[in-house]
């Protein structure tokens, strides 16, 4: 009878020991509602500073939670190079998003550039940088602000500079 009794006993100090929650549990779950909330897909569509008919078209993938990789699309009326002009551009990019809104950008940038002198088209291509701050407003729309700047290799200007290009970007986008 006692080892019946010691053995209820035991059995019911498990039970009540693992149906209690803790703390722990209650933020793990916490967390896994939000995770499963956010989403990993965003659309943007941009306008170049200072003049506002040069659109840009971007698709952004969260990778981790401070983490995104991305490509951005456009016409690159703005940009002269050697007496040429830029016609398409395609720039991949991956973000660090260090604080809420703002990240750091690296980006590649792909472009076909006509020259003037030769009347012939080329692909350059170069790298850079751009800080940036990502606002989040309701139902998932985001707005953005980023400027960034980075250099052509093998191209240089008719003087011998590097080439360099520059951005100052406000997106408008919708994550899904």
């Amino acid at each position: 009878m006692k080892k019946a009794l010691l053995l209820l006993a035991l059995l019911n100090v498990c039970f009540v020991v693992f149906s209690q929650e803790t703390e722990e549990t209650e933020e793990i779950k916490q967390e896994t509602k939000q995770v499963k909330r956010t989403t990993q897909n965003e659309i943007r569509f941009g306008i170049h500073l200072p003049l506002f008919f040069v659109p840009e078209f971007s698709y952004e993938r969260t990778m981790k939670k401070n983490f995104g990789l991305g490509v951005s699309a456009g016409p690159w009326l703005l940009q002269t190079v050697d007496a040429g002009e830029a016609a398409v551009y395609i720039k991949p990019y991956g973000r660090y998003y260090f604080f809420k809104p703002f990240f750091i950008e690296a980006n590649t940038v792909l472009a076909n550039v006509m020259h003037d002198s030769l009347s012939s088209w080329d692909i350059v291509y170069g790298m850079g940088l751009a800080p940036g701050a990502k606002f989040f407003l309701r139902n998932n729309w985001t707005v953005e602000i980023d400027l960034g700047a980075g250099f052509l290799f093998g191209y240089s200007y008719s003087l011998g500079d590097p080439a360099m290009y520059f951005f100052c970007t406000i997106s408008f986008g919708k994550q899904f």
